[in-house]
């Protein structure tokens, strides 16, 4: 059904099905149904950490790492004279 609105393909070797808040019967026919693996939590959703405990500052230390790196690694580059004219235009305006 995916596949005909999207035309996109599942990949199911990357793909999981894991349930939060239902009964294991219905899992198990969805699983059955859908030639998913079980997923377990915790696991990572575009980067986040999901099935962990949101109020633990450990929970959120490999997201903060993340940007920090980024956010090095753009503050080390040199800004263009353009790039530089419209931060202190924006400054500006406050």
């Amino acid at each position: 059904m995916f596949r005909d609105f999207s035309g996109l393909n599942i990949n199911f070797h990357k793909s999981c099905l894991v349930g939060f808040g239902m009964e294991e019967e219905f899992l198990l026919r969805m699983l059955a149904l859908c030639q998913y693996k079980v997923g377990k939590p915790p696991f990572n959703y575009l980067g986040i950490p999901l099935g962990v405990d949101p109020r633990k500052i450990a929970t959120l230390d490999p997201i903060v790492e993340r940007f920090h790196k980024k956010l090095s690694r753009w503050k080390s580059q040199s800004l263009s004279f353009a790039a530089r004219v419209v931060i202190i235009n924006l400054l500006s305006l406050r």
